[in-house]
């Protein structure tokens, strides 16, 4: 890790998936597994309450690891059913048993000015957040079109409304709001997603699953400006002259 000022090749190379180069070693640092879990769930927000519910939880000094909102078009594919229906907003609390224990109890009256709440213990608490992670509702072996959008939790379901007034689409959030996976019914339609994402002040829509038609003609990752393409290709050409590296993977061309 270089933490100096220059080059900083640890964050050049996150991201850039595989056409920057290849790591031969790669040494870890990591932080002991929390010994308990538990999950707030505030039942029946909307998604623009779930948003300032999520923003004002994260803002408490309880220490909440984890926050997404389950729209009731999603909620009810998660831990078999078991969410109540109506939408469910979960907030997360790690740590020492002791701990978890009175920062839940403390959450959840802080809470329950948003609606009604429920609290799920360790073990459900572990397999609603490894489904939030797996994007459990959009496993369903289809190749639908599935986009990853990252933007400011503030304005995300905005973007949401606003492509559900024109396109069918399903959609939930993690990160706060700030993490959107949404799922088109159709087609990928990506110039319309990437329109109102610049509307709302900015962000990046990667394509993460659709077939193979589909694919060939959208652009996975966001497009870059003129002025950012021809400085990745400098970058590029720097560090892979011969162009070996996932040549065609990123939307610059190289």
């Amino acid at each position: 890790m270089k933490n100096v000022t220059g080059l900083d090749l640890v964050k050049l190379i996150a991201g850039s998936h595989g056409t920057l180069g290849f790591l031969t070693e790669v040494t870890f640092r990591v932080l002991p597994v929390p010994q308990t879990q538990e999950t707030i769930v505030i039942n029946g927000l909307s998604a623009a309450d779930a948003v300032m519910a999520m923003a004002s939880a994260m803002a408490l000094s309880l220490e909440v690891s984890g926050a997404a909102h389950l729209p009731p078009s999603v909620g009810g594919l998660f831990l078999d059913g078991r969410l109540r229906e109506g939408g469910a907003t979960l907030l997360r609390l790690e740590g020492r048993s002791a701990s978890v224990a009175a920062r839940a109890q403390d959450l959840a009256a802080k809470m329950a000015a948003w609606g009604g709440v429920t609290r799920l213990g360790e073990e459900d608490s572990k397999i609603v957040w490894r489904q939030v992670r797996d994007v459990h509702p959009y496993c369903d072996g289809t190749q639908k079109p599935l986009w990853r959008i990252s933007m400011a939790p503030s304005v995300g379901h905005r973007l949401v409304a606003a492509m559900a007034r024109e396109s069918s689409i399903d959609a939930f959030y993690d990160w706060q709001g700030g993490l959107i996976w949404m799922r088109m019914e159709d087609g990928a339609e990506p110039e319309r997603l990437r329109g109102h994402i610049k509307a709302l002040g900015g962000g990046h829509a990667t394509l993460m699953r659709a077939s193979d038609v589909i694919r060939a003609g959208t652009p996975v990752f966001e497009p870059q400006s003129v002025a950012i393409n021809l400085l990745s290709a400098q970058v590029k050409h720097k560090l892979d002259p011969a162009g070996i590296f996932n040549p065609g993977k990123m939307s610059v061309n190289f």
